[in-house]
């Protein structure tokens, strides 16, 4: 799960001044939406909120038409995560920090989980071993 999350803020900070005419990033375009398609349906279950940020701001087919990528900017896709941080139970400073963003730079501690984190948490584990599979499959 943290290196699919590491990766969407990657691509974030690379893509933040890039528009969809930008031929040249097309496949940074592809491998941020790649991370972002991978981790939305996860985010989606824990918090919808996180889930469309993500979306917002990493999926092109997702109402941004020849116009700027990561329109939000790259912290608040960072910052998606913190809504689901509690849920995952892998803190912000595992995620890591750059110049441009600061996982933890907006966390506020709490010790609430959803219910479906307190059920769920081996399933999101199994997912989160595939998926790293899988992008790791698609990079290489």
């Amino acid at each position: 799960l943290v290196p699919i999350i590491q990766g969407l803020i990657k691509y974030a900070i690379g893509l933040q001044f890039e528009t969809v005419a930008d031929k040249w990033s097309d496949a940074d375009m592809a491998i941020g939406e790649t991370y972002a398609n991978a981790i939305i349906p996860v985010f989606l279950k824990y918090d919808k909120i996180a889930a469309e940020t993500v979306k917002r701001n990493m999926v092109q087919d997702s109402g941004v038409s020849f116009g700027e990528l990561v329109p939000d900017g790259p912290q608040t896709v960072a910052d998606a995560y913190l809504r689901v941080a509690n849920d995952f139970g892998v803190g912000c400073q595992y995620i890591g920090k750059k110049l441009e963003v600061d996982a933890c730079l907006n966390y506020v501690p709490s010790t609430a989980t959803s219910t479906a984190a307190r059920t769920n948490s081996s399933q999101l584990m199994m997912i989160g071993g595939g998926l790293i599979c899988l992008i790791s499959s698609l990079i290489l």
